[in-house]
């Protein structure tokens, strides 16, 4: 209410650096924080600069919070950030069975002219053109 107050009930904006210690105010109030950021690679440089900077002062002040970041294996800048913690890489190949799964389902159990038009050349086009996505 403070943060509200101090923004003019809510009319202006708040700073980051404001918004950061509310965050941070927040998840030491609850036994266990879980934050996921997906797409990290799809933010603008601007923004994902301050995003791995909240991620380093979470991990830092915080030590009741887990924190998830995707992001394509080409994003440095995520790695240089965070190449003190564990990391998984999934490949686009190592997707592709579970795309296909899903395209079929989706084909099976959605309109008729859907299933009507599907082949398998659609099938494979569409997961070839996922890349994993």
């Amino acid at each position: 209410m403070d943060l509200f107050r101090e923004c003019d009930d809510g009319t202006l904006a708040a700073t980051s650096d404001k918004m950061r210690d509310l965050i941070i105010l927040l998840i030491k109030e609850l036994q266990t924080v879980y934050i996921c950021l997906d797409a990290l690679d799809e933010c603008s440089t601007e923004n994902k600069d301050e995003m791995l900077s909240l991620v380093m002062v979470l991990i830092e002040k915080c030590s009741n919070v887990k924190i998830l970041v995707s992001s394509r294996t080409g994003d440095t800048k995520v790695r240089e950030y965070l190449d003190f913690s564990p990391d998984i890489t999934v490949t686009a190949g190592a997707l592709a069975q579970d795309i296909d799964l899903y395209v079929r389902h989706r084909i099976k159990h959605g309109p008729e002219r859907l299933k009507r038009a599907a082949s398998e050349y659609m099938v494979e086009r569409l997961v070839n053109g996922a890349e994993g996505m």
